[in-house]
């Protein structure tokens, strides 16, 4: 709730300064921004919260660069099923904001790279019969481009408010690939291709392993493009 208070208080703040002194003008007078977005709702947003800096080309231009990161693991979220994992998202990328002769009113074009490495420990069932603990490391990699309209506002002493109304993004290139770094037989850790060639496990059980993490390798880079709203930007303009 008081996020969304926060949210709104923001806005009516950014609609004001529009008001009191066009930020068209305001931006021809800035050359450097500096940024965060702090929430949204999108969901690269809401993990990262990415940091941003961009060069001001103009009055009807500006581009930049934005990062930021995530980190999870099983104690995060109170796992209790005997699995255990830690991963970290990253979410790297361009953009550009074009006021086509607009006050506040923009086009954004943006163009990320959203991966995540994800170690965890879980079991798998074998051919033979029971089931053998494996540890394992699940990466994905997803290049997504971006198109989105917003406003940003920009006051006569350089704070920038900015909202992406709407936000919508494809998938260019996409992967995901599991190592599995170690197989639990009778309490000894083994290395797959090695459990493999003494025949304790069949080509077939890392096979479905294989299989199931690129499903969920799919899965996550399907959510890294996923659209959003009302996505957030605080800064200042110098």
């Amino acid at each position: 709730m008081k996020k969304t208070i926060l949210f709104l208080a923001l806005l009516a703040l950014g609609a004001a300064s529009a008001m009191a002194l066009p930020t068209r003008q305001n931006r021809d007078d800035s050359l450097l921004m500096v940024g965060y977005s702090p929430i949204g709702l999108h969901i690269p947003t809401l993990l990262t919260m990415p940091a941003s800096v961009g060069l001001y080309l103009g009055t009807n231009w500006l581009v930049g660069a934005e990062s930021g990161s995530f980190s999870i693991d099983s104690g995060d979220v109170g796992a209790d099923s005997g699995d255990t994992f830690e991963g970290e998202f990253s979410n790297r990328g361009v953009f550009g904001r074009w006021f086509p002769g607009t006050n506040s009113f923009n086009f954004l074009l943006a163009l990320h790279q959203r991966n995540w490495e994800i170690r965890f420990g879980t079991t798998i069932s074998l051919d033979a019969g029971g089931s053998a603990p494996i540890s394992a490391t699940l990466t994905t990699e997803a290049t997504v481009a971006t198109l989105g309209i917003g406003n940003q506002w920009m006051m006569d002493f350089g704070m920038i408010v900015g909202v992406d109304w709407l936000v919508v993004s494809g998938l260019l290139m996409d992967d995901a690939a599991l190592q599995v770094d170690a197989i639990s037989i009778l309490g000894v850790e083994l290395d797959p291709d090695a459990a493999v060639a003494l025949g304790l496990i069949s080509q077939a059980d890392v096979d479905r392993a294989n299989k199931e993490a690129q499903k969920a390798g799919d899965i996550i880079n399907d959510i890294s493009a996923f659209p959003g709203i009302l996505v957030l930007t605080l800064g200042w303009a110098f």
